[in-house]
């Protein structure tokens, strides 16, 4: 029985990422990041968020790594 419920999970790859742009134009600045959850080469779930515009990358990068640990 153990053993099934390991197996269920073995194949999940999650990969994260945080982005931060500048628009040179107007100044406006863009914090976000995102998540994405496969298993067995399947999209099984995602999200993205949008971070406040004095967060940096690292906090962005962070936060989606948060956000996956707790999905």
């Amino acid at each position: 029985m153990l053993d099934d419920e390991c197996d269920k999970y073995r194949n999940i790859h999650i990969y994260t990422y945080g982005s931060l742009s500048c628009d040179d134009t107007t100044g406006v600045v863009r914090v976000g990041c995102a998540f994405v959850v496969f298993n067995y080469e399947i999209e099984v779930f995602s999200a993205k968020f949008k971070l406040a515009p004095y967060c940096t990358v690292y906090q962005a990068e962070l936060f989606a790594i948060y956000e996956a640990v707790k999905w």
